[in-house]
């Protein structure tokens, strides 16, 4: 059983191949746009280095979100399309859900990740796990939500890039969106949409361009 994890919902571009749980071949970019120009450079990399042929892929697992609105749909459409041309399964699992260790401790778990980051306007992505089952979808919440809920987790995840000095009281462990997380997640269930389908919280910051009022 082979599976490609695709994760393109941040500020990097990567993708990992994976035989059950043994991670083959991994590879990622750091960057903040150009994932449609980097993500099959990539994937074909790694399929090379994991030795193996497309036709041999079971499934693909893909980061949909929330984050980069462009990163995410442009990962989503390229997992929909590879499995759509396989005749594979394609596996949408969130962003937050992709925090979720291997083997998660039982309880309520709190996956965030920052969504706006300059004060005063602060706000968080944040998704609550009972037993590493997902509660509600994906939200976008203030810091007085942030601390409410935080008060009934048993544990606290976020990425690297939690601001602990914003709540110095809240212990939160460190945890990564990767690739090979966002397949782990898919192999054992966590995904939140099959086929693969984006997770946008927030509508997009740029509009579509109006065309000219008529003469």
């Amino acid at each position: 059983m082979y599976s490609l994890g695709i994760n393109t919902a941040g500020a990097a571009c990567e993708a990992a191949v994976l035989r059950g749980d043994v991670v083959l071949a991994e590879r990622r970019e750091d960057m903040a746009r150009g994932h449609d120009q980097r993500l099959a450079p990539i994937i074909d990399a790694v399929m090379r280095e994991a030795g193996i042929a497309f036709s041999e892929l079971t499934s693909v697992a893909v980061a949909v979100g929330p984050g980069s609105f462009t990163g995410v749909r442009v990962g989503v459409a390229f997992a929909r399309g590879l499995a759509a041309a396989l005749s594979i399964p394609s596996y949408g699992v969130t962003s937050l859900a992709g925090l979720l260790p291997v083997d998660p401790p039982l309880g309520r778990i709190l996956a965030v990740s920052p969504a706006k980051k300059r004060p005063p306007e602060l706000s968080w992505w944040a998704e609550e796990f009972e037993d590493a089952v997902s509660l509600c979808p994906p939200a976008e919440i203030d810091l007085d939500a942030l601390r409410a809920r935080a008060s009934l987790a048993d544990l606290i995840l976020s990425d690297a890039s939690f601001d602990r000095s914003v709540l110095p009281e809240l212990q939160v462990t460190a945890s990564a969106l990767t690739a090979i997380s966002v397949a782990h997640a898919a192999r054992l269930g966590r995904a939140a949409s099959s086929p693969a389908s984006p997770v946008y919280v927030r509508a997009p910051d740029a509009t579509p361009m109006r065309a000219p009022p008529a003469a």
